[in-house]
Order: C-alpha cells, then structure tokens, then sequence
C-alpha cells in the first residue's frame, strides 16, 4: 500500500505493515500497482506538491521494483517523453508538460493481470506503456469520447480490456490491439 509518503508491505495478509521506499518530503498523492503476471514488480506514481502557476500541479515521478520492493528505480519522470496520440501536435512533448494533475484529486495506476509490461496511469490525461515504462503514449484527448480527471483503471481479468473511472462515469477503453 502507499501513504503520500511512503509505500508500505505486509507479509503477514496485511495484518502489519513496514515501510520498505520513502517517497519524496513534497509527495501529497502516491498510488501502487502490482500484477499477477509478475508479482515482484512493484510500481509507485507519486505526485508533488508543486504548483504550476496555470491551474495545476508538477507531476512526480513512477517508480519501479523489479524485487518485491527491496530496491525501486526511476521508470518516468518529468523529463521522460511522451507520444501524443488522437490529433494533438507536440514536438518533444515531455510527461512534465503533459501529465497535468489536480494533487490528489486525480491519480490512478494499472498493470495488466496478463501482460507484466503493459502500464497504465492517469492524472488529468490517461497514458500507457506496452513496454514497461521504456516510452509512454498519451490515450485520447478532450476531443475523444472517454472524459478526464482520471481516479481508477482496471483491466477485465479474463478479457484484459481496460476500464477507466473518471469524472464522466465508467468507460470501457478499446485499444488498437483490442479484438
């Protein structure tokens, strides 16, 4: 589990917890991630509080442990770049400029129960990766029909298709590789 702090284990079904990765003083909002498909690998996003000066706040970085959460590396941050789909134009866009959040309004985290490198988070906008983190593509924009301010994103266990929760109500997202 995750504190806006910290991230925290239990092996004992929960009943205690110890904290294993501290996440940055300025953290107000962090979500883990975990999969079937690879249960130790572990996946943190946190968010700072940091405001941006237009309306919303810096995002932060996600974290990966590749070791049940003994060690944790820097998969993306805000310098990582980011593949614009659906129309938008950006040149070098960076996940700094565009994974725009609302603190800890807005913050979800995914991964495929079938497919250990397939990510997904959403803040304001939705993104995902197919290759674990390597690069990021930004799913939709304002112009599609799935709405934003992003709170949950779950993969149908069986299907592997991906719903998404936000301030429109509940969306089934078709991706290209979906049947």
């Amino acid at each position: 589990v995750t504190t806006a702090k910290s991230v925290l284990k239990s092996i004992d079904g929960g009943f205690t917890f110890n904290q294993i990765y501290s996440l940055p003083s300025n953290s107000v909002a962090a979500n883990i991630a975990v999969t079937p498909a690879a249960p130790d690998n572990f996946y943190v996003v946190y968010v700072p509080g940091i405001w941006d000066g237009n309306g919303y706040w810096q995002f932060g970085a996600i974290y990966k442990s590749t070791d049940a959460g003994a060690t944790f590396t820097t998969l993306a941050d805000i310098n990582s770049p980011v593949t614009i789909q659906n129309g938008y134009s950006c040149n070098n866009c960076t996940l700094g400029q565009q994974a725009i959040h609302q603190g800890r309004y807005d913050l979800t985290l995914a991964v495929s129960p079938t497919a250990p490198n397939e990510i997904w988070f959403g803040v304001v906008p939705l993104f995902s990766s197919t290759d674990g983190g390597l690069t990021w593509r930004q799913e939709g924009n304002a112009n599609t029909s799935v709405h934003v301010d992003h709170h949950a994103t779950v993969f149908h266990p069986i299907t592997g298709k991906v719903y998404i929760g936000c301030d429109g109500g509940l969306y089934r997202y078709t991706r290209a590789t979906d049947t």
